[in-house]
């Protein structure tokens, strides 16, 4: 496993890529584990890029 972090906008590319080649691991694999932190990853890169205001409104 060799899970790298998302700095810039070029990493999750990296990270999708990889995403896709581990998509069909099986539960309790190395490769599921690394598929787990690597969509972990992205959503926190996405969250903090791409935040999602309050739905409550004033």
């Amino acid at each position: 496993m060799n899970i790298q972090p998302i700095h810039n906008d070029a990493d999750p590319d990296r990270a999708f890529a990889r995403l896709e080649e581990l998509w069909a691991a099986d539960a309790g694999t190395p490769e599921a584990n690394e598929l787990e932190g690597l969509s972990l990853l992205i959503k926190k890169y996405e969250d903090n890029r791409y935040p999602v205001g309050s739905s409550h409104s004033a």
